[in-house]
């Protein structure tokens, strides 16, 4: 088992992000054309456990080293704590992987803005693969690039 995890300092409050997170389906595919294809919600409401979600992603999209498409299932929600943690439940990712799980975790920072911990927890199929370190960077600049699409429109 291996454990990537990385902390995004946000000038975002932790509610406006939590917000986008929910409702990414709609969001994210808006917001970063480049990257998201589209994301389509297979069973659920996309936000609750047990939602099933189908992620396109852009032909090498940018910052992608992954597949095109993942299918995952909402595993579990804390809308107090705002943390939502999803599992790879199909999609080329898992020829590599036994296990791929995410979760995200948002924090009000003090003297503002937010923090958020986005966490991988996975299991290769193999010992001669290497860890997915790219998934630490492709979070770091997805949070990045949210953080200023937020700040922008709500200056608008």
């Amino acid at each position: 088992m291996g454990l990537i995890e990385v902390d995004i300092e946000l000038k975002t409050p932790a509610d406006k992000v939590w917000s986008s997170i929910k409702d990414l389906a709609v969001q994210f595919p808006k917001i970063f054309p480049n990257i998201f294809r589209s994301i389509e919600i297979l069973e659920g409401d996309g936000k609750s456990a047990g939602s099933l979600r189908q992620v396109i992603y852009q032909p090498a999209g940018e910052g992608l080293t992954q597949t095109p498409m993942a299918l995952s299932r909402i595993e579990f929600v804390d809308e107090d704590n705002k943390v939502i943690c999803y599992k790879m439940v199909g999609g080329d990712l898992l020829n590599n992987y036994k296990k791929f799980v995410d979760k995200i975790a948002l924090k009000a920072r003090e003297g503002g803005g937010s923090v958020a911990t986005y966490t991988t927890e996975y299991e290769k199929t193999s010992e001669h693969l290497p860890d997915p370190l790219h998934i630490k960077d492709f979070s770091i600049d997805l949070f990045n690039k949210l953080d200023a699409y937020l700040q922008e429109d709500g200056q608008k």
